[in-house]
């Protein structure tokens, strides 16, 4: 899925921020964002933003 920066911007739930992001992107979040948007108001992160050398990924979860 993809979601616009302002609709990541105010996803609830985000644990880390990124600066580069911010810069770049316009949002403070993507990883962990579009994982929490992906799934719906309901969801929760189970592991928070994690990077790599050429990636950077998050996992939410339904209840």
């Amino acid at each position: 899925m993809v979601f616009p920066a302002n609709v990541l911007t105010q996803i609830a739930g985000i644990t880390s921020h990124s600066l580069l992001a911010s810069a770049e992107v316009g949002t403070p979040s993507v990883a962990e964002a579009a994982a929490l948007a992906s799934l719906g108001p309901t969801a929760s992160l189970t592991l928070p933003r994690q990077t790599g050398r050429f990636c950077t990924c998050a996992v939410a979860v339904l209840p």
